[in-house]
């Protein structure tokens, strides 16, 4: 990333969390007591995301609610066609800085992974990455 070049964030936060046989939208089921989606939002913050725009679909108000911040734009994907058609949901709301893309779920790593891609990266480089957790109990970051 260069000098003074600001990064946004598109959150995927749509789906329906099928696999974990729940009515609970997959982004807020809980750890450490807290969403799914509030951790990678956190991490986001800790990584200095400037904008955040977090794609809801499945029972959109319900994540809305559960994680509305005056930092945070939250945008529908009706219907859900997919994470390319999450992006291009996403897009208008973007600015024309550098962007990254993530999931509503955590992973695993560390926050230094979040800026480790950008630090190399030439003016105007969109990655696709995976959002990465430091667990509230066991990681501190880096």
């Amino acid at each position: 990333m260069t000098e003074g070049q600001t990064i946004e964030a598109v959150v995927l936060a749509a789906g329906k969390g099928t696999r974990m046989k729940s009515d609970r939208p997959k982004v807020l089921h809980e750890i450490a007591g807290r969403p799914l989606l509030a951790h990678v939002l956190d991490t986001a913050r800790a990584a200095g995301i400037s904008q955040t725009v977090v794609v809801v679909g499945h029972q959109a108000e319900r994540v809305r609610e559960a994680c509305a911040a005056e930092d945070l734009e939250f945008v529908l994907q009706e219907p859900q066609l997919g994470t390319g058609h999450a992006v291009q949901v996403a897009e208008p709301g973007l600015g024309a800085s550098g962007w990254t893309v993530v999931l509503g779920e955590p992973g695993q790593g560390t926050l230094g992974a979040w800026d480790e891609p950008w630090r190399e990266a030439p003016a105007g480089f969109d990655a696709l990455l995976r959002a990465l957790l430091v667990c509230p109990t066991t990681n501190t970051a880096e």
